[in-house]
């Protein structure tokens, strides 16, 4: 699951690519941040601000219906924020 906004301050979206077809748009993103404040992990723990700065890409999915969007599903790398903020180890290539 993406990363949710009330857990990083402010972030510097930018979208990239857009593509349409029929009643489907998928966009790729770029998403930025500097962890300035707590961050909330899914127990409610809190975690101090780092200070660090991340940056992942992800992938939101729309599909409209009659001009509306009527399913709505965003794809992002919580492990490349974990791994950024220091909570995970570095990978390591054998």
């Amino acid at each position: 699951m993406g990363p949710r906004e009330d857990r990083l301050p402010r972030p510097d979206p930018a979208r990239g690519l857009l593509l349409e077809q029929g009643d489907t748009i998928a966009a790729e993103w770029t998403w930025a941040a500097t962890n300035t404040g707590p961050l909330t992990l899914r127990d409610g723990t809190q975690l101090p601000p780092t200070g660090k700065r991340i940056k992942i890409t992800g992938i939101e999915l729309a599909q409209l219906r009659d001009g509306k969007i009527s399913a709505h599903r965003m794809y992002g790398d919580g492990m490349a924020i974990a791994q950024q903020l220091g909570l995970l180890p570095e990978r390591t290539t054998a």
